[in-house]
């Protein structure tokens, strides 16, 4: 116990009497951890907002009307034996996806126990034109006295009243982006036409506004009866949206779905399979890149620590011959790279709540593609500030691990002997 004590107390003289060579240690170790905070803080920041906007405003889960699986293809049918033929398309043409008897389907997922509410739906590519301007946007026909159980709209709307939507089938409620690009508001008109369906002038009575530019900039929402009319597709429902009791269960619940349903059911994890691997890619180079600083900072105590060692191979000879042992030798290096460590992602993590809080308040235009902000969306976790501290610690007390196994082989009879200087 004596021998420990000694040794704690030599490591902290040693960190005492370097005090400059140990201060850039830290301060290594200390960049690492800011490092963590701020770039996890920044990216989860901006994650959670866009999914927490995605779970909010579109559908939990969908099922699309897709075209049965061919079982048997028209080569085996036309044909008992081998054929070279190739067939461009194995299905018939110019069939219409439609979900046949919409209400009863909508009643087998209602008896789902997490589903809460099933809306139908049919969307397309339309051109919206209001005086002389035109804009591609995305035409989405819904049923006005169930859609905002599914997708609550109505709480986004900032003109008009998402009630004016069931006032009659002229009317169409649109999303900020396009108000803004055709310069129409509530009470104005927007006419809509598709290439394989009629012309029609429609009475704007609500922009809505979810924050998620990707829709507000083009989508528009009329009565579905309306929707079909501008596409062409007369009696057509082409999805049902579903909404689901928690929205991180969804795909669970798209899987029971699918076995109750003929038809493709994917759920908004699958919808935007896209963005959320993107997301993947992206915490996967910050990883990198912060282990690559913490491992930097580690060598910075690695260095440090045998420089140390070589520089007092005397003493440490001498610290042998009057009694300590080499477990305790060990053990004064170790302490040095863990109080360098610890400190080090203490002032990381101090660092790092301060820097997330200037973060918060500087005014940076994000460009408004996915998620509309006037700044850097922050998530500030505590598991992060765990993170730091853990991982700062591990690598410098890892770094001091070699310099310290290395003085415990110093030999006190080497320097009797006068081997070492």
């Amino acid at each position: 116990m004596t021998g420990l004590r000694i040794a704690l107390f030599l490591a902290v003289r040693q960190l005492v009497d370097r005090w400059k060579l140990n201060l850039a240690a830290v301060l290594g170790v200390a960049l690492g951890v800011l490092t963590l905070i701020a770039m996890s803080g920044v990216m989860n920041g901006f994650q959670q907002e866009f999914l927490s906007q995605i779970v909010r405003v579109a559908p939990h889960v969908r099922v699309v009307a897709s075209t049965p699986d061919v079982e048997t293809s028209v080569i085996d049918r036309r044909h008992a034996g081998p054929a070279a033929i190739d067939v461009r398309n194995d299905r018939a043409a110019g069939r219409e996806l439609r979900i046949t008897a919409p209400s009863d389907v909508a009643a087998v997922l209602l008896e789902h126990p997490d589903v809460i509410a099933v809306c139908p739906g049919l969307e397309g590519r339309t051109l919206a034109s209001a005086g002389n301007m035109d804009l591609g946007a995305l035409l989405l026909g819904v049923d006005p006295a169930q859609q905002d159980r599914c997708t609550p709209l109505a709480g986004y709307v900032v003109e008009g009243e998402w009630a004016g939507l069931r006032m009659g089938r002229q009317v169409a409620a649109i999303g900020v982006g396009v108000s803004e690009t055709l310069g129409i508001g509530v009470g104005d008109r927007i006419r809509l036409a598709s290439v394989t369906g009629g012309v029609e002038s429609l009475r704007v009575v609500a922009v809505i506004d979810t924050n998620v530019p990707a829709l507000d900039d083009v989508r528009i929402l009329v009565p579905l009866s309306m929707a079909q009319t501008v596409l062409g597709r007369p009696d057509i429902v082409a999805h049902l949206d579903v909404r689901v009791a928690d929205p991180l269960d969804a795909d669970r619940v798209a899987d029971e779905l699918a076995t109750r349903v003929p038809w493709d059911v994917e759920s908004w994890r699958e919808a935007n399979e896209n963005m959320l691997s993107l997301f993947s890619l992206q915490n996967a180079i910050v990883a990198f890149v912060i282990a690559a600083i913490l491992v930097v900072g580690g060598f910075g105590i690695l260095a440090i620590q045998v420089m140390l060692v070589l520089q007092k191979h005397r003493d440490i000879a001498i610290l042998r011959a009057i009694g300590l042992r080499r477990g305790d030798i060990v053990v004064c290096f170790l302490v040095q790279g863990a109080l360098i460590a610890v400190t080090g992602a203490l002032l990381g993590d101090l660092a790092g709540a301060l820097l997330l809080d200037v973060l918060r308040t500087l005014p940076v235009s994000n460009g408004g593609v996915i998620v509309d902000s006037p700044g850097f969306l922050i998530c500030e976790a505590p598991r992060f500030y765990v993170w730091g501290l853990v991982f700062g610690s591990l690598v410098g007390t890892g770094a001091g691990l070699v310099p310290a196994l290395r003085a415990a082989t110093v030999e006190p009879v080497d320097v009797l002997r006068g081997r070492i200087a």
